[in-house]
Parts: structure tokens; C-alpha cells; sequence
């Protein structure tokens, strides 16, 4: 049975190593090898703008061009054609309508797949998988992404033809009658771990959806601790969700290079880390010992407590170890990079950012280690990562990481940074450091097949095609 489906791609477009912008470049590409769907992506922007709207109903492609380009959001900007009085209400009334009318979507010309690619989906995927976009049809719609974040509001979006749409991640909107609405659902941290969030808006939004607004939808979590959470929250969608795991990146393209770490250094420092009135580290030399730390600057990360843990190790072995960090800032993270700034002064931390893929990987292949202390994670891209690449993790001791990673990487307590330190001090020193990591390296090839395109394809496919035969019990009404 040959299934229809459009996946949203627009967060692909976030140009930082995050984990849900990878998941959906990752999903393109496992739904584009899955002999049994014909798969389409769907590109739209994050403003409203009454002209572009129009351009996407009459002249798709170059509503895409204008998209890509940057400048969607300047095209007959309403503002600035804005009147008084009458013909003013009359505008804004018009406005409204338009927002409770449904989203059509259009179908773009075949030439933009390159500038697609580019846009979206180039900063996870290889040069290899590029053909797949070529074979993949590309459709734009007008509808806003932060008219899809309000728990409150529910647009329309024109499905019809399509078996399934999916999502990357949780929105408020409906689709068309026989279309089955697929969530990516990545954790229930926003109301778990609600404060390590920004505001009440995510917190809020998350609970919202998922108690009121699923009930048209169907949930696929990326780890089976990740469905027990979501389940502990809300048990009526036992029937609605499944795990299929995320699909890893294939590093084998890249794993032959050997970009010198001065020159990685070099072009991809965080812009702040050479401000402020000191002048900025020396880029290092080639085999410099470093621990590698991948992830986005935000409270549930722990990097202080990788800081404080390398720190002791450093005293300990007293061996000059630097932390090299990659990612960019996200929320709450004031004191962490305070922290960093400090450590990049003194010249115990790098921080670098916007790292292309071959790069990362040749960080991965040189580090001593990797570090992954979360408080809490859904899945976690970063291990399986440095796995691929024969470098061990120390990650915490949280139940994603086990059911992930299995016995092919060192546990700690996030909590505790004298135990984060220790484990990380197996890896690290001489006597028996080697024998550790090559017997974590054999333990690496079983965790990784099941995370493989070819692996997660497969459970792809079998879902599509049970809830296709289900679908009269998935569709319902809002």
C-alpha cells in the first residue's frame, strides 16, 4: 500500500546542532527511503503577511523564492500601506477573515529543491542524500508557525490528498478530513522539568495540547522512557502513540576527513567568546587533549557541572585537558555563559558554534571523550554521535540514556559532579583507559543498528500502514 505523506520542515531551517531541527532533516530522509511512501515536504513561514498569502495561493514558486531569500516577510508588508479610520478597520477586518479561513497548499517547481536543500535540510544530511530531494515533491503554505504554537487557536490546513501529514514537533492546527495528523513527540519536559524553561507560554502550551488537543492526532516518541512519561501525564493516549526511535546521522561520509582543530577553532568561535576586555585564547595546537561537550546552552544541559567535573579531573591528573562546548546559546543560560567566558579567559574552555557536520565529526574523532551530564533528556543525539565516530560518553544516569545507549557508554549521577568526574578519570587516565574504551567500542556497533535510516524505516513503514488501516478510529473532530 503506497501511503501520501507531507512532512513540515520549517524547523529545519534552524542552522544550530539542535536535536529536534536533526530529527526532522533525519525524518526526510528515512521517510524518502521507505519503499512504500511517496513523500512530499512542506515549507511555510513563521510571520503572517496578508500579500504573501496571496502569493502563495496564485504564485507558489516565487512565494517559495521570496521565502528563501529572506525577504517573504517585507512583501507587501501591510504596514506600510497602512490608512486611517475606515479603510484601516476594513483592512484589519479582511485580516481576520483571512486568519479563519483555511491554509491551502501549493505545489512548488522542481528547480527549488536545491535552494530547498540548502535552506532546510544541508546542515544534518550528506551530499549523498541530496538526491532524495530531487524525488521528493515540495509544497508551500501560508500558515504561520506562530499562529501553530497557540494552544488557543486552531487554523486549517488544507490536506486533502494526502494520507498522513506529519509534524517535527506538537501544534495547534487541524487538517483536512482523511489525512491522519502525526505529532513527533520529543519529551514532556515542559511540564516535567518546568523549571528549566523559559516561560509560561511552553509550559503551558505543551500541557494544553496534549490534554486537550490530540485526540485527532497520533504521537510518535523518539524513546520508550518518553512514551512511559507522556503516559504517566496523560494514560488516554495509550491507543495514540507508538516509539520509533530517531534515525543518526551517517557519519561514515565524513568520518575520512581530518580538519586540523586549529582551523576549526579558528572559523567557528562563538562570537562572544573573544569580547570583553580580554583578548581571546590562542587557537590550539594540533593534538591538544580535549573533552568534547554538544549541546544547546540551557539549564537541563548541566554544563556546570561538566565544568566543575573536568576541573577535577584536571587537578587530579594534572593534565592540560581543555572543554571544547559547541552550541549556541538558548534560555537561562546567563550563568553558564558567565561561566564559559571565565573558563575561555583562563583558557580551560573553548566554546565554539554553527559547526558543520564534517567538522563535528572530526571534533568527535579527536576528542579524548564526550560528556553528556544532563538532568533530564527525551533521546540524545550527542552519544550516539561520538559512538559512531569510537569515542566513549560519559552521560548521565537518566532513563533515556539506558534505553538509548545500553551498556556501551559510562552512567552518572548529573547531581553529582565528584561522580561525573570519576567516570570521565576511567577514560582519561593511561592505566586503564584503553582497555575501557575499546571495550565500549564493541559494545557500540549493536546500539547503533538500531538507529540506522535502514532500521527506523522499517518501523516507518509498519506504522503507516497499521494506522492506514485504522484510520476511521484516528480521525475525529475537534
Amino acid at each position: 500500500m503506497l501511503h501520501r505523506a507531507l512532512i513540515d520542515i520549517r524547523v529545519g531551517g534552524a542552522t544550530e546542532h539542535a536535536g529536534i531541527p536533526q530529527d526532522c532533516r533525519l525524518l526526510v530522509k528515512t521517510l524518502g527511503i521507505t519503499n512504500n511512501v511517496k513523500l512530499s515536504v512542506l515549507i511555510h513561514p513563521d510571520f503572517s503577511v496578508r500579500k504573501f498569502r496571496e502569493c502563495v495561493e496564485t504564485t507558489p514558486t516565487l512565494a517559495a523564492a521570496l521565502l528563501l531569500n529572506g525577504s517573504g516577510k517585507q512583501y507587501g508588508n501591510d504596514k506600510a500601506r497602512a490608512g486611517r479610520g475606515i479603510r484601516r478597520l476594513l483592512r484589519r477586518l479582511r485580516s481576520k477573515m483571512g486568519e479563519r479561513s483555511p491554509y491551502p497548499i501549493r505545489p512548488v517547481d522542481g528547480a527549488m529543491s536545491d535552494a530547498v536543500w540548502r535552506t532546510y535540510l544541508s546542515p544534518t544530511l550528506s551530499h549523498q542524500d541530496r538526491a532524495l530531494l530531487g524525488k521528493t515533491d515540495i509544497f508551500i503554505s501560508a500558515i504561520p508557525e506562530n499562529r501553530m504554537q497557540r494552544w488557543r487557536s486552531w487554523p486549517m490546513l488544507k490536506t486533502s490528498g494526502f494520507d498522513f501529514v506529519i509534524f517535527p514537533d506538537l501544534r495547534s492546527v487541524t487538517v483536512s478530513p482523511g489525512t491522519t495528523k502525526i505529532f513527533r513527540f520529543h519529551d514532556a519536559l515542559p511540564i516535567v522539568a518546568s523549571d528549566m524553561f523559559q516561560d509560561r507560554a511552553s509550559v503551558e502550551r505543551q500541557f494544553k495540547l496534549l490534554a486537550n488537543g490530540c485526540r485527532d492526532s497520533f504521537l510518535v516518541c523518539n524513546s520508550e522512557p518518553t512514551r512511559k512519561q507522556l503516559l504517566r501525564l496523560f494514560p488516554e493516549l495509550e491507543a495514540r502513540s507508538v516509539v520509533i526511535p530517531c534515525t543518526m546521522p551517517d557519519f561514515a561520509v565524513w568520518k575520512g576527513s581530518d580538519i586540523p582543530l586549529g582551523r576549526i577553532v579558528a572559523d567557528r568561535r562563538a562570537a562572544h567568546a573573544g569580547s570583553g576586555k580580554s583578548p581571546a585564547p590562542p587557537v590550539p595546537t594540533e593534538g591538544q587533549e580535549f573533552v568534547l561537550m554538544v549541546s544547546t546552552i540551557e539549564p537541563r544541559k548541566n554544563h556546570l557541572g561538566a565544568i566543575d567535573a573536568l576541573d577535577r579531573v584536571k587537578r587530579s591528573l594534572g593534565r592540560d585537558i581543555k572543554l571544547i562546548i559547541v552550541g549556541a546559546p538558548g534560555w537561562k543560560d546567563k550563568p553558564v555563559l558567565d561561566e564559559i567566558a571565565r573558563g575561555v579567559q583562563g583558557q580551560s574552555i573553548i566554546h565554539l558554534s554553527r559547526v558543520p557536520q564534517e567538522e563535528l565529526v572530526s571534533l568527535y574523532q579527536k576528542a579524548s571523550a564526550v560528556l553528556f551530564p544532563s538532568f533530564a533528556e527525551g533521546f540524545g543525539f550527542a552519544p550516539l554521535e561520538a559512538m559512531q565516530c569510537g569515542t566513549p560518553a560519559v552521560v548521565s544516569d537518566v532513563a533515556a540514556h539506558r534505553w538509548v545507549l545500553g551498556d556501551a557508554a559510562l552512567y552518572a549521577d548529573p547531581y553529582d559532579t565528584a561522580a561525573i568526574a570519576h567516570q570521565l578519570s576511567l577514560l582519561l587516565t593511561d592505566s586503564n583507559g584503553e582497555g575501557l574504551r575499546r571495550e565500549l567500542r564493541s559494545k557500540a556497533a549493536n546500539v547503533l543498528d538500531r538507529f540506522t535510516a535502514t532500521t527506523t524505516s522499517q518501523q516507518w513503514s509498519m506504522l503507516l500502514d497499521r494506522l492506514r488501516s485504522e484510520q476511521h478510529t484516528l480521525v475525529g473532530s475537534r
